[in-house]
């Protein structure tokens, strides 16, 4: 797979966001500080759970605001270099009775779809650095179950960093890295063949040379000598 590993894998991802709502909350963008994790069932797909909490401007103090949900993670792409990658999934953000965000609104608690898409760059073998962008599509009346139009929606975006630490599975070369050794191991065996080949044909012509330095000359004109075989 992309990494090395094979089989399944537990991804733990420490990451600190951006919460950017939509214009007509009339809430201020909120900073959050989270951790994602899961199980990768395979190179191509995996799940998630996670919990952020927010944080003030200066990033010293929780506020009283949570999210919490999960994910479905779509790998496009298993091969090394960067990864890119979708989610889907559901969660919901809760406000306590003493949030109040940086122009002192308040606000009630939402359940919100989450869309998004993100990318992966591997540092080593079992550490990729990982951001993303998801969309919070929450209803403008609290509820998603009463939204009939697209206008009874808001999206709010998330943007986020952090880092994904693979945790178990078995380490070893990638598939991709396996055909690539496998088709050197042909390359070499073809070109090995080819010389000997060569060193073959170069040598039953050196054989031949030598062989011919050895015929007898005679004279033009002249006629060989016969062979006499002895009688005894």
């Amino acid at each position: 797979d992309a990494d090395g590993l094979r089989g399944t894998t537990a991804p733990i991802e420490p990451f600190v966001g951006r919460l950017r709502y939509d214009g007509g909350s009339g809430l201020s963008d909120q900073n959050v500080l989270g951790v994602r994790g899961g199980i990768d069932f395979s190179p191509l797909f995996g799940v998630r759970g996670f919990y952020w909490r927010g944080v003030n401007e200066d990033r010293d103090k929780f506020v009283s605001v949570e999210g919490y949900g999960a994910e479905g993670q779509f790998n496009l792409n298993s091969g090394p270099g960067i990864s890119p990658y979708v989610v889907a999934g559901a969660g919901r953000i809760n406000y306590s009775g003493t949030y109040r965000d940086s122009l002192n609104n308040a606000d009630n608690n939402r359940d919100a779809l989450i869309l998004g898409a993100g990318a992966m760059f591997q540092l080593s073998e079992r550490i990729r650095f990982n951001a993303a962008i998801r969309d919070y599509v929450i209803a403008r009346n609290d509820s998603l179950e009463s939204a009939t139009t697209t206008g009874d929606l808001t999206h709010n975006r998330m943007l986020s960093a952090g880092f994904t630490i693979s945790i178990g599975g078995s380490t070893g070369p990638s598939d991709r890295q396996r055909a690539l050794e496998a088709e050197r191991g042909t390359q070499a065996r073809r070109v090995a063949t080819r010389d000997a080949e060569i060193r073959a044909v170069r040598s039953k012509s050196k054989f031949a040379a030598a062989n011919c330095q050895f015929l007898p000359l005679r004279e033009p004109g002249t006629v060989a000598a016969p062979i006499v075989k002895s009688r005894i």
